[in-house]
């Protein structure tokens, strides 16, 4: 949430539950949550520990993790609609950097096919006349579309011979291996672009 990360909300993964929400599913079963690990899994995960009655010892982290959920009224809907914002916000910041770079006679294609590529991809409309194409390393993907966009997905060898201004990295969480690996666009100027928490620019 805080890091307007909705593009990791699809069809393996729609629920995300909260630590609070999960305690007020449990308590009344007679579980509680005695520990947890915090997981860097899609952006924030938690592990957690349960036991059959009240536990006689709760870890501080438990304590911690509660505190700020509740410090983010995350028990509070409207949370959810301050998110909801965020949200249309970094949509339209990716919309107009799209539609600048169209006005300039600028190409942009995108790199990783990946299910929350797609996602974004499709919740900010764009298609081939925004976009040129999505390159990615999967040779099953190769030579198909991204759905709902119709953008063609190629090799990076492809990708690159096109030489792009803009390579818009999808699966950010993997943005510094993959600007190692396409560091050859930089020898024509190309930028390297993440659009979510908003519009960045890679160094």
């Amino acid at each position: 949430i805080s890091q307007v990360q909705f593009d990791t909300i699809y069809h393996e993964h729609f629920s995300y539950l909260s630590l609070l929400a999960v305690e007020s599913a449990l308590e009344p079963h007679g579980l509680f949550v005695s520990d947890l690990e915090i997981l860097n899994t899609h952006g924030g995960s938690l592990r957690l520990f349960v036991s059959r009655g009240i536990p006689k010892q709760v870890s501080e982290s438990v304590s911690a993790i509660r505190q700020a959920e509740k410090n983010m009224r995350m028990e509070q809907f409207s949370a959810y609609r301050e998110f909801g914002a965020k949200v249309n916000e970094c949509i339209l910041g990716f919309q107009h950097f799209l539609e600048d770079a169209k006005a300039r006679g600028k190409s942009v294609s995108a790199y990783g096919a990946a299910a929350k590529g797609s996602t974004f991809l499709g919740v900010c409309r764009t298609n081939t006349e925004s976009i040129n194409v999505v390159a990615d390393r999967n040779p099953h993907k190769q030579g198909k579309y991204m759905p709902g966009t119709d953008i063609p997905i190629v090799t990076p060898e492809e990708m690159l011979s096109t030489k792009p201004d803009y390579i818009v990295i999808l699966p950010w969480n993997l943005s510094t291996e993959i600007i190692h690996e396409l560091s050859v666009a930089r020898s024509w100027g190309a930028q390297f672009i993440t659009a979510i928490p908003e519009v960045r620019r890679c160094r």
